[in-house]
């Protein structure tokens, strides 16, 4: 998923909300302490307009980009965080994401491979 410029790490966070109202959001933080941490640095590889590409090639349907995007103001609001690109680094692995969907099916794999460099991560 990182490849496609949707950090894992913020799929299902829009359960915070009920988390917070059983009471258990103080738990999460206390086994999870670097979850924060974590999120800010996936943030920058979250990319909106490769999701939109994403659903207007018909990849993924709009209650899925529906879901993500409520996933992603999920993190924003209870972290605090800034969602997207921040260095050029972070742009860069944007525009081959943009990349890849342009040429889906089409050597990509040496694309990928610039990716998982930037983010020095495989996944």
């Amino acid at each position: 998923m990182h490849v496609l410029s949707i950090p894992p790490e913020f799929l299902g966070l829009r359960s915070l909300e009920e988390i917070e109202d059983k009471g258990l959001f103080p738990m999460i933080k206390k086994l999870y302490p670097t979850l924060k941490q974590d999120l800010e640095f996936a943030s920058r590889f979250f990319s909106k307009d490769c999701v939109m590409m994403m659903k207007d090639k018909g990849l993924v349907s709009e209650n899925f980009v529906k879901c993500l995007m409520e996933d992603v103001s999920a993190a924003e609001s209870y972290f605090s965080i800034e969602i997207g690109p921040k260095s050029n680094e972070d742009k860069k692995h944007e525009y081959l994401s943009k990349k890849i969907f342009n040429k889906f099916g089409h050597q990509i794999t040496n694309i990928i491979e610039k990716q998982s460099i930037i983010r020095k991560s495989i996944g």
